[in-house]
């Protein structure tokens, strides 16, 4: 019953024969998709639960042990509250049956958005009137319009203008009504689709989380549910090598990625079957040939990964190694222009090799989908990675134009600036002290504190945490060629609303790698793309044809946009949209129940639901209130789900949200557009890769649905007709 999907013809992925989709994992979810199209799931395909429905689990006890010993040893873990022990990070006891077509549409529009999220960072001056009078409302979405106007205004053409996006679009599909069947095999609009409409939740552009969970998930449904399924159909189950992903292969798994052509488009609107992905070696070869599959390439893992999961309804899941490869790919770029300004960097693996910079928070709890990403580096790309907070780094970093200059500098904390407008050259970034990390780190959630034993005893030379540290490692400074974020998405993590960029040392620290010749996953531009307002604007009649044109790419993003409506009536010039608005605000008084008040803000819990709506829209100030915006809200079909935490697990009726994580390296300098098409948004693009996907499960009556702020659980997809 749960994974019913009949085999695939022959065991083999079908050809996509839609175009816009990309080589590699979003082929063969097309293919998934449209092998699913063909054939009939029982019950009608996704099974929906009524809310008063009785509760029966689908799985026992022992299988739910199963899982949780599954999810400890294989790292799909999280930190405890008390800082040292680890628990198993919450997670769905089987996969969630999610429509085949909206699954493989969610993965074409992943390129699609990336062009538009690199386009929107590059045309600055649209960026920031849009942002405007927001950031007059709101004080962190005003301190990173300030930072940017900084950099824009002192240091000019002399700014690192490759920007590193590794994006997750978040989905859900409505099912209140039907609506005209999306994609592009779709038939007439006369048909409806009865799974409803796939909706965007929103585009994360900066530390899109659980990449590393997500695959793990993944794993452990493939090696635990489906064996159970091929045991029942009588089917051969996948073996555990082939479930794992492309970031667990044994070969580099950045061959096909960091090579991919740039721009991409219109190159990706070719079938999967044309594409080529180069190997290691250089050579080209077919996405799912061995060679391919053999490079770690993303196109021939997954090719071969497909055959056998695909019969089992359970798509492989690229998310681990698409990250990893693709901050790979910002790797190997900066190692291409730092041999091009000076002398080329040692090359990874060796000693003098530049790092990874990971920028992490405080007491991280959700350190171990991290340091999956980090291991993979280290281990498939030979990429050495450093975990820092911003605090730190306030302390640690130097802008230089050698490592001996950075080592000469003063002391760290005191080191001037280099000048605004000096050369980029001149402002290489460095780490004091990299080499002598310490065991123990605050930003993964260790304390100083007494280690004693089961009695209460002394525990010996671990008594006292005590480092000591070599002088000369404490100078030794190590260069940065990417800074990855996985911090200072929020107030909290520059010590407060009321921080400024001049007296806070967070602030002062992220001014300085905004400035540096590293490259910037993201840079403060493609952060502000993620902003609410400006989802809310590009849902505009017009807008996203500035960037791309009016083409079927844009007629395909507008499909997935909600309702989206601004609460500032003083930018809505255009009477119409005016009084859009104001009726979608009186149905939101009237019947909060469908809709959303979204403020600037990522991680989950910021969000405002029901009489919260109506109490903001009735007493709060109209400055108060343009610095959100309101959405529709989606009403996902309702699922039975066993939801596991802490060891123990519950059913519950569940709705679920997946997203699509896109890697994009974009080297383009700062213009405007003029609406001329793909070629001239895609202009500067050298990687658009869509690689894996996230999907989230939380009960019914749940508003939230952050796994990291405890409001959701990890999940899978089965994919359905």
């Amino acid at each position: 019953q749960l994974l019913a999907a009949p085999a695939m013809a022959d065991g083999k992925a079908i050809v996509p024969e839609a175009a816009g989709v990309l080589a590699g994992a979003a082929g063969v979810a097309w293919a998934l998709a449209r092998s699913a199209r063909g054939k009939a799931e029982p019950a009608g395909g996704v099974a929906e639960a009524k809310p008063d429905a009785p509760l029966v689990s689908p799985i026992g006890a022992a299988s739910v042990q199963d899982a949780v010993d599954w999810a400890s040893t294989h790292g799909l873990v999280m930190r405890a509250l008390d800082g040292f022990s680890v628990v198993h990070s919450p997670f769905a006891g089987t996969p969630r049956k999610i429509p085949a077509e909206a699954f493989g549409l969610a993965y074409e529009l992943g390129p699609l958005f990336a062009v538009l999220a690199d386009a929107v960072r590059r045309d600055e001056e649209w960026l920031l009137s849009t942002l405007e009078r927001t950031a007059d409302v709101d004080p962190f979405t005003g301190r990173l319009v300030q930072l940017a106007r900084l950099l824009r205004e002192r240091d000019g053409a002399q700014r690192q203008t490759t920007v590193l996006g590794i994006l997750r679009s978040d989905y859900m599909i409505d099912s209140r009504t039907a609506a005209p069947a999306q994609g592009p095999t779709a038939p007439p609009s006369s048909v409806r689709a009865p799974a409803g409409r796939l909706l965007q939740v929103e585009l994360n552009t900066v530390a899109a989380g659980f990449a590393g969970h997500s695959a793990r998930v993944s794993e452990m449904h493939a090696a635990l549910c489906a064996p159970a399924a091929a045991r029942r159909s009588g089917q051969t189950p996948p073996t555990s090598s082939a479930a794992l992903p492309a970031g667990y292969s044994t070969a580099p798994a950045s061959a096909a990625v960091a090579a991919v052509p740039g721009p991409c488009f219109p190159a990706v609107r070719k079938a999967a079957s044309d594409a080529t992905a180069p190997t290691s070696s250089g050579a080209a070869s077919s996405p799912g040939s061995a060679s391919g599959a053999e490079a770690g390439g993303l196109a021939g893992a997954v090719a071969t990964t497909a055959s056998a999961v695909a019969s089992f309804g359970l798509p492989p899941n690229h998310s681990l190694g698409g990250m990893a490869a693709s901050i790979a790919a910002a790797y190997a770029e900066y190692g291409r222009q730092r041999g091009r300004d000076a002398s080329p960097p040692a090359a990874a693996g060796t000693p003098a090799a530049p790092v990874v910079l990971f920028v992490v928070q405080p007491g991280e709890r959700n350190f171990a989908d991290q340091r999956h990403i980090s291991d993979a580096l280290e281990r498939l790309h030979g990429i050495r990675v450093i975990r820092r907070t911003l605090a730190e780094l306030a302390e640690t970093i130097v802008m230089a134009s050698s490592a001996a200059e950075a080592d000469a500098a003063p002391a760290a904390g005191t080191t001037k600036q280099p000048a605004f407008g000096s050369p980029l050259a001149s402002r290489r970034l460095f780490i004091r002290g990299a080499a002598a990390q310490g065991r123990a780190s605050a930003h993964d959630g260790a304390a100083s504190a007494s280690l004693a034993s089961a009695d209460g005893s002394s525990a010996g030379p671990w008594t006292e945490a005590v480092a000591t540290t070599d002088p000369a490692l404490a100078r030794s400074a190590e260069e940065v060629a990417v800074v990855y974020l996985r911090s200072g998405y929020g107030p909290g993590d520059y010590g407060g609303e009321d921080a400024t960029l001049e007296g806070s040392a967070e602030w002062r620290a992220r001014t300085s790698l905004e400035r540096s010749a590293a490259i910037m996953c993201p840079n403060v531009w493609l952060q502000l793309v993620g902003a609410k307002k400006v989802q809310q604007v590009l849902a505009q009649p017009g807008v996203v044809e500035r960037f791309m044109g009016a083409t079927r790419d844009t007629e395909l993003l507008r499909s997935c946009f909600a309702g989206l409506w601004s609460l500032d009536p003083e930018e809505l010039k255009d009477p119409e949209a005016l009084a859009d608005a104001r009726a979608a605000t009186d149905r939101a008084r009237a019947d909060p129940s469908g809709f959303v008040l979204k403020p600037q803000r990522e991680g989950g819990g910021h969000n405002f639901f029901g009489a919260d709506i109506v109490r903001a829209l009735e007493t709060w100030s109209a400055d108060k209130l343009r610095g959100f915006i309101l959405m529709e809200r989606i009403n996902p079909d309702i699922q039975t789900a066993v939801m596991v935490k802490a060891g123990r697990f519950a059913v519950a009726h569940t709705v679920c949200e997946f997203g699509i994580y896109t890697g994009v390296l974009g080297t383009g300098a700062a213009r405007s557009f003029t609406g001329e098409g793909i070629s001239e948004a895609s202009e500067g693009i050298v990687v658009n890769a869509t690689f894996g996907h996230l999907v989230r499960t939380k009960a019914v009556g749940m508003d939230e649905g952050g796994v990291a702020a405890g409001f959701a659980v990890l999940d899978s997809p089965h994919l359905v007709a």
